[in-house]
């Protein structure tokens, strides 16, 4: 996985790096650095269609807690 320098705190990009390469919708997280990033910052990445948000604000766009099949990055489901 190739490694994006991205974030105004290097040790963020390891997630925007996994948000690209999971070819994730959304990433979820309290953290202000990876908050701030604009739009043009993530359509330069290649993570155009990458929403980043918070806990609560992803909550209330998907109406509670994230459904089956959701997991934080690097986690892995447990089988059924």
């Amino acid at each position: 996985t190739e490694r994006l320098r991205v974030c105004r705190d290097p040790k963020d990009d390891a997630y925007v790096s996994l948000a690209r390469a999971g070819k994730a919708d959304v990433l979820v997280t309290g953290d202000r650095d990876l908050l701030s990033l604009s739009g043009d910052v993530l359509t330069r990445a290649g993570l155009a269609g990458l929403k980043i948000m918070t806990p609560a604000a992803f909550l209330k766009v998907h109406g509670g807690p994230p459904a089956r099949g959701w997991r934080r990055a690097g986690e892995v489901e447990p089988e059924p």
